[in-house]
């Protein structure tokens, strides 16, 4: 077993086992991050964390820590990011929106790549599936439990489908 705590102020990660590869960068302009096949089991807090493969790259712009960026993940656990995120070095508007939404579920073949969020003009697109999305009604957005399906989208459109078979 190994105990870890990634910065001072935050909660210490109990490992039982950790296989796999981890990386992050930072600097002025960009931070990123890039797993291969990382997987884990913790006892603090209770998370299993299937094979994972992802790259996360984010970019400053001009009144934004993250104006540009791409994710790739053959899978994420929502749940285990959730469990997990006291843990994490996430800057705590993250932290608060996870705990207030209280995601769940699976993600897999995510890709992601966007600019200017936070701007008129944003692009954006999105492609994945997902297995028992759920999260919490939040003010005018209704709550959901158990969906299935995929997404493709854009900032002009897309697509969404949902396998009504637990319906």
């Amino acid at each position: 077993d190994v105990n870890a705590r990634l910065r001072k102020d935050l909660a210490t990660l109990n490992l039982t086992n950790l296989a796999g590869r981890f990386a992050y960068t930072q600097n002025a302009q960009q931070r990123r991050l890039v797993t291969q096949g990382l997987q884990g089991q913790f006892a603090s807090p209770r998370v299993r964390l299937a094979p994972t493969d992802l790259e996360l790259t984010l970019q400053a712009s001009a009144g934004s820590s993250m104006g540009q960026g791409a994710l790739k993940a053959n899978q994420i656990d929502l749940g285990a990011v959730v469990a997990l995120a006291a843990a994490l070095p996430l800057p705590e508007a993250d932290r608060e929106r996870l705990r207030t939404w209280m995601p769940a579920g699976v993600l897999s073949a995510v890709e992601a790549r966007w600019e200017g969020l936070e701007q008129p003009g944003r692009r954006f697109s999105l492609r994945g599936r997902f297995v028992d999305l759920s999260w919490r009604a939040v003010d005018y957005v209704p709550g959901a439990n158990g969906l299935t399906g995929s997404l493709d989208a854009t900032e002009t459109g897309g697509t969404l489908s949902i396998d009504s078979g637990k319906s």
